[in-house]
């Protein structure tokens, strides 16, 4: 595991052993679930849309009963998400406060701020669980010419501290990564017809690897219109893009386990699509 992870284990250990690591990412959850709320009022999308995700088996599962550490990478993914937001998409006017807007646009509205915030998060995600890369695209979407270099800025910033406090050890979670890249399958229909086909695993790999750096690729090409940035309906479309790349994730991935699950369920709430429902379900 990475060196955020070590520090979410950590957390984990202040309220026990396995028992506390599970109490713990309850926790994490429900700051999750506090986060989509706040997301859901940025998109201008219903707050009722939350249930889908707080209601839904998988995450009570996998993080209440399991004590999976993705909780802790989807809620840092979505921490970055709100600071990204928060300069660029104001809150739902339905909700405005003067005094609570005026203290906010001190904080968030402040050059590069917010910008440099979301970088920290997001690496803290990656680093964390290296999951979270795959919505790169999208979080270089939503990331204005204003706030684009200072984002960059805080996630090198964030990397450089935690491999620096970890160093050398940390070469090590690279080393096991390329083996489980290279090595690991579980439950993956896509890669097995595929080494079937071409009686080979890396071969199926790259295959997988093309296909879906090219399906993402087309998924934001065609559904972001770059004209609509900044704006609630821009902001939606990168969230579509965002929940079209866990599907697509869950499809190619040779090694699908449960909980990785929990990054297209975090998604539902935003942009609900039956596919994407069907297979968090059938999961």
């Amino acid at each position: 595991y990475p060196p955020a992870a070590q520090f979410v284990f950590a957390f984990g250990a202040v309220f026990g052993n396995v028992g506390g690591m599970k109490l713990a990412m309850v926790l994490v959850d429900l700051a999750g679930c506090a986060l989509i709320l706040k997301l859901l009022d940025r998109l201008r999308l219903p707050r009722n849309n939350a249930v889908i995700y707080a209601w839904h088996p998988l995450p009570v599962m996998e993080i209440a009963a399991s004590g999976h550490i993705d909780a802790a990478a989807v809620v840092l993914t979505f921490l970055a998400l709100f600071f990204l937001l928060a300069e660029s998409v104001p809150e739902r006017s339905s909700s405005f406060d003067p005094v609570k807007t005026g203290k906010q646009a001190t904080v968030f509205t402040r050059p590069g701020l917010a910008g440099w915030t979301a970088g920290v998060c997001f690496a803290l995600a990656v680093l964390t669980k290296w999951t979270p890369l795959i919505f790169v695209p999208g979080l270089l979407l939503l990331t204005t010419s204003n706030n684009r270099r200072y984002a960059g800025l805080g996630f090198l910033t964030a990397v450089a501290v935690m491999i620096g406090l970890f160093w050398p050890e940390v070469q090590n979670a690279f080393c096991t990564l390329s083996v489980y890249v290279a090595n690991w399958e579980f439950s993956g229909f896509v890669f097995r017809r595929l080494r079937s086909a071409t009686g080979s695993g890396n071969t199926a790999r790259l295959i997988i690897a093309g296909a879906f750096v090219a399906a993402m690729g087309v998924i934001h090409v065609r559904r972001v219109d770059p004209a609509r940035c900044p704006s609630p309906a821009h902001a939606r479309d990168v969230f579509h893009c965002f929940y079209a790349t866990a599907v697509l994730f869950l499809v190619l991935n040779p090694t699908l386990h449960p909980w990785y699950g929990l990054y297209l369920i975090a998604f539902l709430p935003f942009a609900a699509g039956p596919a994407g429902i069907v297979l968090s379900w059938s999961i």
